[in-house]
C-alpha cells in the first residue's frame, strides 16, 4: 500500500471521527423535519398559480363563448337586414372566436388536470411529511429514553462501586 493512500486514510479517519462526534442525530433529524416544513410553502405556491392560471382560462372560455353568441346573433340580424357584407365580416369574425374558443377549450382542460395533479402532489407531500415527521419524532424519544437509560446505568454502577469500597 502506497503512503498517498495511507495517509488520505488516515485523513478520511480523522476527519470523519470530528463530524462524528459534532453531529446530534436529534438535531439533525429535527432539522430535517424544518427542512421539509419550509417546502410546504413553496408547493402551495406552485398550487395557487396552477389553479390561478386554471380561473384565468374559464374567464376566457366563458368570454369567448359570450362573444360566438353576440356574433351569431348579429350575422342573423345582418342578414334579416339584407346586408351580406356586414355578415360576412361577423362570419369571419365568428370563426375566428370559436377557433380561439377550441383552443382555450383544450388548454382549460389540461389545466384542469394540471390542478388536480398540483393539488394531489402537495396533498401526498403533506401525508408523507407527517409521517416521516412522527417516525423522527419517535426516533428522538428513543434516543432520549437511551441516554437517560444510560445515565441511570451509569449512576447506579457508582453506587454499586461505592458500596463495594
Amino acid at each position: 500500500m502506497g503512503l498517498w493512500t495511507r495517509m488520505k486514510r488516515s485523513m478520511r479517519a480523522l476527519f470523519g471521527g470530528i463530524i462524528e462526534k459534532t453531529e446530534d442525530p436529534e438535531l439533525i433529524l429535527q432539522q430535517t423535519i424544518r427542512d421539509m416544513r419550509d417546502r410546504v410553502p413553496e408547493l402551495n405556491n406552485s398550487v395557487a398559480q396552477v389553479m390561478a392560471t386554471e380561473k384565468l382560462l374559464a374567464k376566457n372560455k366563458e368570454r369567448l363563448e359570450s362573444q360566438v353568441v353576440d356574433l351569431d346573433s348579429k350575422i342573423r340580424a345582418s342578414v334579416k337586414m339584407g346586408r351580406d357584407d356586414i355578415a360576412t365580416a361577423y362570419i369571419g369574425q365568428l370563426q375566428q372566436a370559436q377557433v380561439d374558443l377550441q383552443k382555450t377549450s383544450q388548454q382549460l382542460e389540461h389545466a384542469n388536470l394540471a390542478s388536480k395533479q398540483a393539488l394531489k402532489a402537495r396533498d401526498n407531500y403533506v401525508l408523507q411529511m407527517q409521517r416521516r415527521t412522527a417516525e423522527a419524532m419517535q426516533l428522538i424519544n428513543q434516543s432520549k429514553q437511551a441516554k437517560l437509560q444510560e445515565q441511570l446505568a451509569q449512576t447506579m454502577e457508582s453506587f454499586q462501586l461505592r458500596s463495594e469500597e
